[in-house]
């Protein structure tokens, strides 16, 4: 399974843009360095699964819908579903 780094930094910018966060004040809420987010877009870099974690939270959305694109499916929430596909999301970004 491949990601399209552009698709998951666009995502992420829609969501900054709805919730009216600027990529400088979401670099912050998520607790890195003012510039951290901008800096990851230019060098198409993925943030590691605790930034992606805490910035899926600051943007109220989940993990999977940033990596994937896709919302979660109710039926598929219960704890050994999802520590499944946290553990697939983590090779991803990892890899």
């Amino acid at each position: 399974m491949s990601m399209d780094i552009d698709i998951f930094w666009n995502r992420i910018k829609k969501l900054c843009k709805e919730k009216g966060f600027t990529q400088k004040e979401l670099s912050a809420k998520a607790g890195g360095e003012p510039r951290m987010i901008e800096s990851q877009i230019f060098k198409k870099v993925i943030p590691n699964v605790d930034e992606v974690y805490n910035i899926a939270q600051l943007l109220d959305t989940t993990v999977e819908y940033l990596v994937t694109g896709e919302e979660p499916n109710a039926e598929l929430c219960n704890n050994n579903v999802l520590q499944e596909k946290l553990n697939k999301i983590k090779e991803v970004i990892n890899s």
